[in-house]
C-alpha cells in the first residue's frame, strides 16, 4: 500500500467533489464504519467529564475519539473514503489533526494518509466538503438578510 500517491488521490477527490460525482456525509452518521474502525464521535464543544474519561481509559475496549463536526465519509464501490479529524486535548489546528483513510468494506488493510506538508491539500478537501453542509453562520446571514429586505 506504500505506492499510493496520497497527494494525487486528494487532488482527484477534490475534483470529484467539485464535479458532484461523489456525495459526502458526516462520519458520525455511519456507525458501522466508525464502530469497525474502533473510533467514536465526540463534539469538540462537548465538556470533558473526568469520570467519563477515566471510565473510557479503564475500559478494555478503548476507542479513539474523532471530531464529529469535521470528519466526513463517502462511499465508492462499496468501500469508504474517510476524512478523519482526531480530537486533541492540545490546541492543535485542524490541519494537524486530519487523516485521509481508504477503508475497504472488510475493514482490513486500511490505508491512512497524513500530509507531511501541513495537510494543505487535505485541509482544502475537508473545507470543500464542509462547505456543502449548512452551518450556523449561513443561517445567521439568512436571518439578517430577511430583516434588511423587510426594512427597505
Amino acid at each position: 500500500m506504500d505506492n499510493i500517491n496520497g497527494k494525487a488521490l486528494i487532488e482527484q477527490l477534490i475534483k470529484l467533489t467539485k464535479d458532484n460525482k461523489i456525495k459526502w456525509g458526516y462520519l458520525d452518521q455511519n456507525s458501522a464504519v466508525y464502530y469497525n474502525l474502533k473510533i467514536e464521535p465526540k463534539s469538540p464543544l462537548e465538556s470533558r467529564n473526568p469520570l467519563a474519561t477515566l471510565a473510557q481509559i479503564s475500559s478494555l475496549d478503548v476507542k479513539t475519539f474523532f471530531d464529529s463536526d469535521n470528519s466526513f465519509i463517502t462511499s465508492i464501490k462499496d468501500n469508504y473514503v474517510v476524512i478523519y479529524a482526531r480530537l486533541s486535548d492540545k490546541s492543535d489546528v485542524l490541519a494537524e489533526r486530519l487523516v485521509l483513510m481508504l477503508v475497504p468494506n472488510t475493514y482490513k488493510d486500511v490505508y491512512r494518509y497524513v500530509d507531511q506538508d501541513n495537510n494543505s491539500e487535505l485541509l482544502r478537501l475537508q473545507t470543500l466538503v464542509k462547505s456543502s453542509f449548512p452551518n450556523s453562520l449561513d443561517i445567521a446571514n439568512d436571518i439578517l438578510k430577511m430583516v434588511s429586505t423587510k426594512d427597505e
